[in-house]
């Protein structure tokens, strides 16, 4: 595995700082809690559904309410020492019930020790549809507005590698208590009634399809790295004066 160095090279010279732990690459298919999470504020499915998907917009079928998709990866292998660096986040519609007439957003919604820690506990109130961006709850991160539309053809994957994603993830508790990232995917208008949405494959699904996060950490430089800096800058200068 490689390992890194910082490096400042000034006027021709080179000072070298102490050496950086190797980065950390993380590929995580989402856990085995994927959940629907019902507009009345409770979780319609324990676990994933049994057709390898979950629904974003109006479930019908006697749910005369909406629905959001709640997937959560196992971000625990990167030491919480670590930033991300970089990040891609996958995600597959399998297919639309109906027309939709609205379009899916991509929401962080916090983080959890395991993956049956849910944020914002006690309501388990993780639905959400409106516009992007406009989510009330303080947990909430807007990542990516229009994932899929109404226009979005059937087995079509997305991946979002964004700004706000890393922002997210960096936003992890420091304590142990943010091994689990949690994400929702949700309509960003009322959805209706009857059964019309899209469908997103689970974590159970085929492999070329599941949700899927990738990452890479790097380390924060230390203090005493920076300080060696500032000395070989001041050397430097110094160096220039005589």
């Amino acid at each position: 595995m490689k390992r890194f160095a910082t490096i400042a090279v000034l006027a021709g010279s080179a000072v070298w700082l102490a050496p950086a732990a190797s980065a950390v690459m993380i590929s995580q298919v989402s856990a085995g809690a994927d959940q629907e999470v019902a507009e009345s504020g409770g979780l319609i499915a324990t676990g994933r559904d049994n057709d390898n998907e979950n629904r974003v917009g109006a479930l019908g079928g006697g749910f005369t309410q909406g629905a959001a998709f709640v997937f959560m990866f196992d971000i625990s292998a990167a030491p919480v020492t670590d930033v991300f660096t970089s990040a891609n986040l996958r995600l597959f519609l399998d297919g639309k019930s109906s027309s939709p007439n609205f379009n899916a957003d991509l929401y962080g919604v916090g983080f959890g020790a395991t993956a049956n820690d849910f944020p914002f506990p006690g309501s388990n109130n993780l639905y959400f549809e409106g516009a992007f961006g406009a989510d009330p709850n303080t947990g909430a991160s807007a990542i990516a507005d229009d994932v899929f539309i109404p226009s979005t053809a059937n087995d079509t994957e997305a991946n979002i590698s964004n700004a706000a994603l890393l922002a997210f993830l960096n936003s992890r508790p420091l304590d142990g208590s943010g091994n689990f990232a949690f994400f929702r995917l949700n309509p960003d208008a009322n959805s209706g009634a009857s059964a019309r949405g899209f469908n997103i494959a689970t974590g159970d699904g085929p492999g070329n399809q599941a949700p899927l996060l990738t990452a890479e950490t790097g380390v924060i430089p230390e203090p005493a790295s920076l300080a060696l800096l500032g000395l070989g800058v001041a050397l430097m200068l110094g160096r220039r004066r005589v």
